[in-house]
């Protein structure tokens, strides 16, 4: 069940590195090309996978220790 709980930490990284990577206004850095965007999609992947997996967070720790108790609050 950790293993899931660190996905689960995984993919809200993975979301919060795609939300961080929209550009507000130009081209940016790299540019605005489908390989520019298949590199960063990739990138944020591997990132959040990572981080996911080390519980950098802390999420996935407070996951399963919430469905460990049954998730009464206790």
């Amino acid at each position: 069940m950790l293993k899931a709980c660190g996905q689960v930490e995984g993919l809200f990284l993975c979301r919060m590195l795609e939300a961080m990577d929209r550009q507000s206004f130009g081209e940016g850095i790299i540019g605005d090309s489908a390989g520019s965007a298949a590199f960063r999609a990739q990138r944020n992947q591997a990132i959040a996978d990572e981080m996911g997996m080390r519980g950098d967070l802390g999420l996935a720790d407070m996951l399963y220790t919430e469905l460990s108790s049954g998730g009464d609050g206790s």
